[in-house]
């Protein structure tokens, strides 16, 4: 509904932390999310209802949730992959893609948000180097993705130029 904006911020704690800034009133943010976890990358559901993060444990699993806007529980885990980002919600509020980081590359999945099942939509192909790989279209039919070329050659080699001058 666009009165509120959600955004990551590295806390003093040294996590990172959901904050909210409304837009009307003061325009002081304030902090939504701030515990023992990591949480990253919100988004909120088309309808304003909803906030998705991603959310990181102290063992280093990773999780995809969701939680009420304007409550901070219960939080509804959607997924427990190795390593999700990037959440973006379809146009319908139905789905919300995601991205998963393996050794690999990374995939693409997709949750179902009224129950919470998870699908694999494409292998690790995805090139997420200029932000989130992925958007919606608009009727929330399919997903427009940036891939890596089928056929590219190996990595660049590292440079052979001294990174400074050689004292001897």
């Amino acid at each position: 509904d666009g009165k509120l904006i959600a955004f990551e911020r590295l806390g003093s704690s040294g996590r990172w932390e959901i904050w909210m800034l409304p837009m009307d009133g003061d325009h002081k943010p304030y902090p939504y999310l701030q515990d023992q976890f990591q949480e990253r990358h919100p988004a909120f559901s088309p309808d304003g209802k909803w906030l998705a993060f991603n959310c990181a444990y102290p063992d280093q699993r990773r999780g995809l949730h969701k939680v009420r806007v304007g409550s901070t529980e219960p939080r509804i885990k959607l997924n427990g992959m190795l390593c999700e980002s990037c959440p973006a919600w379809s146009p319908d509020g139905k789905w919300l893609a995601f991205s998963v980081t393996s050794s690999e590359g990374i995939a693409l999945w997709a949750a179902e948000v009224a129950t919470g099942a998870t699908m694999s939509l494409l292998g690790p192909v995805l090139n997420g180097v200029s932000g989130a790989p992925c958007t919606w279209w608009p009727d929330s039919s399919g997903l427009l993705c940036r891939t890596i070329p089928a056929g590219r050659g190996p990595a660049p080699a590292p440079a052979t130029i001294p990174t400074g001058p050689v004292v001897q």
